[in-house]
């Protein structure tokens, strides 16, 4: 079975860092230690972080759901 399109782990992160008034520089290593991800995994909660930056009241909808 394949693993879902975004884990729980990298959600966490991306709503953390969307939180976030001043992002951790760098980000990647700052990802990867405070939640223990790959560095795959923290570019994709970068992107994601973004999209919810850029989009809070349709993921805050969703979450209503």
């Amino acid at each position: 079975m394949s693993e879902p399109v975004t884990s729980a782990k990298v959600d966490g992160a991306a709503r953390w860092l969307a939180e976030q008034a001043e992002p951790p520089h760098p980000a990647v290593p700052a990802l990867k230690s405070r939640f223990d991800l790959s560095a795959v995994e923290a570019c994709k909660a970068i992107a994601l972080a973004q999209h919810y930056r850029a989009n809070p009241s349709r993921d805050d909808e969703r979450n209503d759901a």
